[in-house]
């Protein structure tokens, strides 16, 4: 998953599903609201890790609201970044 917000206040606008994501096309990739300047717009895109069980699992803190946002149950436009110095550390609700 991918989701791009706005730098200066965390508020998520844009997502792209999946988990695995060719580098190449993810490089250029760009979701851009009229309302917001190109160089406001952050991208961030979800590590995973693999478990014993060979199941694929977010390894962010806030992986729990990342899997809400895979299984439909919240929905990431709702929701902002919380930055500490531009560095993303949580999700909460807007």
């Amino acid at each position: 998953m991918i989701l791009f917000y706005k730098k200066s206040d965390g508020v998520i606008f844009g997502t792209v599903n999946g988990r695995l994501h060719d580098p190449q096309e993810v490089e250029g990739m760009l979701i851009k609201p009229s309302n917001v300047e190109e160089d406001d717009i952050g991208k961030f895109i979800v590590p995973y890790k693999r478990l014993e069980n060979g199941e694929f699992v977010p390894d962010v803190s806030f992986s729990g609201t990342i899997l809400d946002f895979e299984q439909s149950r919240k929905k990431p436009t709702r929701h902002k970044f919380i930055l500490n110095n531009g560095e993303i550390t949580d999700i909460v609700p807007q």
